[in-house]
């Protein structure tokens, strides 16, 4: 009973002596730092990341400090038998795809179906320089174009017509009109003639070739 109670006290003797030692650790102590340590790196993370996330999620569809009408593009659009011309201005690239009648066949042609295959249509582009664009947003702005109906001229779907579109984006405004050509049906939209001529004509002046030559 003497041995054993004097074992048990040199050996706690020697844990206590060992445990006062510098640099020893129990588990307990040993685990608090790794603990710590793994609770940093996770505070690091989180504060790259939920900055990123943050701002793709509130990003903008323009650059903060652009001007309302840095969304902006026209189009035309006008299809016959003969006849094919699209028209794009979209922010600062003018773009033009036409139908250039090189042999002559439509000259005579009759039939109900356009004379041109996708084939024969070409597409040209160029920059637009920006004083162009200026003078179309202001003639866009005072030409009432966004009060137009969407549907003009032969509003009857079911009646021979010869269809000419124009759209507009400006800013978070778009607007579509639809013009049918037939006779005796009304005149084209003063509004409808001045951006559609307005775009054209700088089309033409710019590419120096007017569709069908």
């Amino acid at each position: 009973m003497t041995i054993a109670a004097s074992t048990h006290a040199r050996r706690g003797t020697a844990i206590a002596a060992s445990a006062t030692r510098p640099g020893a650790m129990t588990a307990s102590t040993r685990a608090r730092p790794h603990k710590r340590r793994r609770v940093c790196v996770c505070r690091a993370v989180l504060a790259v990341c939920l900055p990123v996330a943050v701002a793709g999620a509130q990003q903008p569809d323009a650059p903060r400090g652009s001007s309302p009408d840095s969304a902006f593009a026209i189009r035309y659009q006008f299809t016959s038998e003969t006849n094919y011309e699209y028209v794009d201005l979209s922010g600062d690239t003018l773009q033009r795809t036409s139908f250039v009648d090189q042999t002559g066949r439509c000259a005579t042609w009759v039939e109900q179906r356009p004379c041109w295959t996708p084939a024969d249509v070409r597409t040209v582009r160029t920059p637009l320089p920006a004083g162009e664009r200026r003078a179309l947003i202001r003639l866009i702005r005072r030409s009432g174009f966004f009060g137009l109906d969407t549907l003009s001229g032969a509003v009857d779907p079911d009646s021979r017509a010869y269809a000419e579109r124009v759209e507009v984006l400006l800013g978070t405004r778009r607007h579509v009109v639809n013009y049918r050509a037939a006779p005796g049906v009304a005149p084209r939209p003063a509004a409808f003639i001045a951006v559609r001529d307005a775009l054209l004509t700088l089309s033409r002046k710019i590419f120096s070739t007017p569709p069908g030559t």
